[in-house]
């Protein structure tokens, strides 16, 4: 129900679903490189990897919650929304589109932040 809700806009047949948010059933093979390399900044990498770490303990992951609770924890962090989110969309679904990162981390949870976290260190060595 909440992959369809958040899909409703974006497909025209269901059966289009599973393409468009694979992402969410299976891990993401490849993310949109040049994506990453406009939105990454190295020298944040220590405060990003921190930040991730301490939203994993975040009470809720429901969406309105999540996005009040993290933009809070950003200022605790010296992060801006533009610093951090453009990444964890790309740890989460390999692209720049789709679902808000709220969203997606609503259905994948703590699982969604691990795969942020690897992508980070995979692709900023």
């Amino acid at each position: 129900d909440q992959i369809i809700s958040l899909y409703h806009d974006r497909v025209q047949l269901i059966k289009d679903i599973p393409l468009q948010a694979n992402y969410l059933f299976t891990a993401v093979e490849a993310i949109d490189a040049e994506g990453f390399k406009k939105h990454w900044k190295p020298e944040l990498k220590p405060q990003i990897l921190a930040f991730c770490d301490s939203i994993k303990s975040m009470a809720s992951f429901t969406a309105p919650q999540f996005e009040t609770g993290a933009k809070e924890k950003l200022k605790e962090y010296a992060l801006k929304p533009g610093d951090v989110f453009p990444i964890f969309r790309l740890g989460l679904c390999g692209s720049l589109q789709g679902p808000t990162v709220f969203q997606m981390l609503e259905i994948l949870g703590v699982e969604g932040v691990d795969r942020i976290v690897n992508m980070i260190n995979s692709y900023s060595n």
